[in-house]
């Protein structure tokens, strides 16, 4: 047998390879101390990790709500060239041409969270005319309305996620330390089964090191 080695490893990798050793030592009581000092390095890594891979979902929200949008202005310019004899209707239109005129021409070009302003604001000047006569106009405010809460429910969620990790290390930053720890498990490790020449640690240190290789 010889010490095990780290290869170069990713920082997903690195991950997995730590909680399988942990896995594997932390049934071995003479090398306690060793498994605590990887579980300490671990911990701060695994919060960069979470870190690096907060996603958001803002993005395909924001593409729902603009498509919902784009159909609405979309339903009032064909109103505009269908020969309504009905007065009120006319009149509807017209206010709702005024509307759409006033919002399509940038409102979905806008930075996020002006756009979600912006939509408010339309909705709040849509629900000052009567739509009742027009369900196919209705039925995509409605929609609108759904996917402009969804947007805001999901950049609340990132702003929260952003804040909770904003003073934590990334995980390349952890990973030295981390990397550090291991080595010194295995190097200690392996002394314990040199010097205790006990079977059950030399069978445990081989499933080690054949994990190990696996990563080359």
């Amino acid at each position: 047998m010889e010490i095990i080695s780290i290869p170069q490893l990713r920082l997903g990798q690195l991950q997995t390879l730590t909680e399988q050793t942990l896995e594997l030592t932390k049934p071995v009581e003479q090398i306690a101390t060793y498994v605590a000092a990887v579980e300490a390095a671990f911990e701060p890594f695994r919060s960069g990790m979470l870190k690096e891979f907060t996603v958001s979902d803002k993005r395909a929200l924001d593409n729902i709500r603009d498509k919902y949008l784009s159909s609405l202005f979309m339903g009032i310019k064909i109103e505009k060239n269908y020969p309504q004899e009905d007065t009120v209707l006319q009149e509807i239109v017209g206010k709702l041409r005024q509307v759409a005129r006033k919002y399509s021409a940038d409102i979905n070009r806008l930075p996020y969270d002006e756009e979600t302003a912006a939509i408010d604001n339309l909705l709040a000047e849509l629900e000052t005319v009567d739509m009742q006569g027009m369900p196919h106009l209705v039925r995509w405010v409605d929609k609108i309305k759904v996917a402009n809460e969804n947007f805001k429910a999901a950049s609340k969620e990132y702003l929260e996620s952003t804040v909770k990790y904003s003073a934590t290390q990334s995980a390349s930053a952890a990973a030295p330390a981390l990397v550090a720890a291991l080595e010194e498990l295995y190097t200690m490790f392996f002394a314990y089964t040199k010097v205790a020449a006990d079977e059950t640690l030399v069978t445990v240190y081989r499933e080690l090191a054949e994990l190990v290789d696996a990563y080359r």
